[in-house]
């Protein structure tokens, strides 16, 4: 019997806060910040989509795991400078607020054990569209509106390509539904186990 990692997640009632004036695409990625959980995919992104015009942003959270992560963090600072901001590690309030600034969460991971990972589902529930690479079984947690791109492609074109053609209300609206789908899926799941634990009711 299997347990999905919704049932783990508090649903973040976070609406992105777009104001005036303010980056259309503000991209956001939190990890254990390594190579394999795509931490140089998301900077060559933000870069790229600066570079073609595009006004944009880049949130980035979570813990500098090695000295080569720590380089991306200062090439992002050196190329995008007022609009990138590191934040460190975020829980609770500090959590919601950084999935409120969004438009869309960027999870390139390759890493090898990646199974169902709780910063997507965390996005999904404050509805903020995903763009990740299809490892684990992020081939199932993903909304229609949702960018999953095979390992063997290019991420920053796809995801550039995604971005400018994306009805963004309605990706909004199908990440919340896909959440709140697999969330209802946990609850079934979960009796199911407690009933095969202590048996038929008499």
């Amino acid at each position: 019997m299997t347990l999905s990692n919704a049932g783990l997640i508090d649903t973040v009632t976070a609406e992105p806060r777009i104001t005036a004036g303010a980056p259309s695409v503000v991209l956001g990625h939190l990890s254990n910040l390594t190579q394999e959980k795509g931490i140089r995919e998301v900077v060559d992104l933000a870069v790229d989509l600066r570079r073609a015009g595009r006004e944009v942003e880049l949130i980035v959270a979570g813990p500098i795991v090695n000295h080569q992560a720590g380089e991306q963090i200062a090439r992002a600072q050196l190329a995008l400078g007022a609009n990138f901001r590191y934040l460190g590690a975020v829980y609770g309030a500090d959590k919601r607020d950084f999935f409120g600034r969004l438009t869309h969460f960027v999870f390139p991971s390759t890493y090898k054990n990646e199974a169902a990972p709780l910063v997507v589902l965390e996005a999904m529930g404050a509805g903020i569209p995903v763009a990740a690479y299809d490892v684990g079984t992020l081939h199932e947690m993903l909304s229609p509106s949702d960018l999953l791109v095979p390992v063997h492609q290019d991420f920053v074109s796809a995801v550039s390509a995604w971005a400018d053609q994306l009805d963004w209300a309605e990706a909004h609206a199908a990440s919340i539904a896909k959440f709140e789908e697999m969330t209802s899926a946990y609850n079934d799941e979960i009796i199911g186990v407690v009933s095969a634990l202590v048996g038929p009711s008499q």
